[in-house]
């Protein structure tokens, strides 16, 4: 399709989403909930159109961002006016999973690009959290959120650098984001403390016996 067509395309469909607009607060119809559809729809349509310029050249990795936070946002709003039981409750986490998918696809489709890993694991740390409030205590669903948080920084501290090298620097937030996450659910592993505390002393002894006997 030309640029010239596929401008007279928008600029239609903008001018008339705004007399829609236009109409209904100056009291002339009350559309309801198809907003929701077509606002839905626009941002699916958005989405779509910057896979697209990825699909045509794969060079243009950066349109797989704006491409798959286009159809989550576009995803989340459509689901939120539909009649399902945990539509509400999945809106949130389907946005934000979008999001995270954005990043997730550029790590896939350009492995150099490990840096997409950091917002795309930590986005999904939020989407499960979000979603895990409305079942779980406020607490415990942050606390997961912060071991996710740290899984992703181990994930980047095993991926390999495009010098071929391990970035183990990314074990520091990794374990940062474990002990933020015990410490938020503390009062849940309390009663565990003791058993952890004696498999914790248990563990490095042996390790020290394995080092001296290694030694001798």
């Amino acid at each position: 399709m030309k640029r010239t067509n596929t401008a007279l395309i928008w600029g239609g469909l903008l001018i008339l989403l705004g007399l829609g607009l236009l109409l209904q607060n100056l009291g002339f119809f009350d559309f309801g909930d198809l907003w929701g559809l077509i606002f839905s729809a626009l941002f699916i349509v958005g989405g779509a159109a910057f896979l697209m310029v990825y699909v045509q050249d794969q060079e243009n990795w950066w349109a797989l961002i704006p491409g798959f936070i286009l159809l989550g946002i576009g995803a989340g709003v459509g689901l939120a006016l539909l009649p399902l039981p945990f539509a509400d409750q999945l809106t949130g986490p389907v946005i934000v999973g979008g999001i995270s998918l954005a990043f997730w696809a550029v790590f896939i489709v350009n492995r150099e690009q490990w840096w997409a890993v950091i917002p795309g694991g930590i986005l999904l740390s939020v989407a499960v959290m979000i979603f895990l409030t409305e079942f779980l205590p406020d607490e415990y669903a942050v606390g997961v959120m912060f071991l996710g948080m740290a899984l992703t920084f181990v994930v980047v501290a095993l991926l390999p650098n495009p010098e071929g090298k391990r970035m183990t620097w990314a074990f520091i937030p990794a374990a940062v984001f474990v002990v933020i996450g015990f410490i938020v659910n503390a009062p849940a592993f309390a009663e565990y403390l003791p058993v952890v505390g004696a498999l914790a002393l248990i563990i490095g002894g042996a390790a020290l016996l394995f080092q001296a006997v290694r030694k001798r």
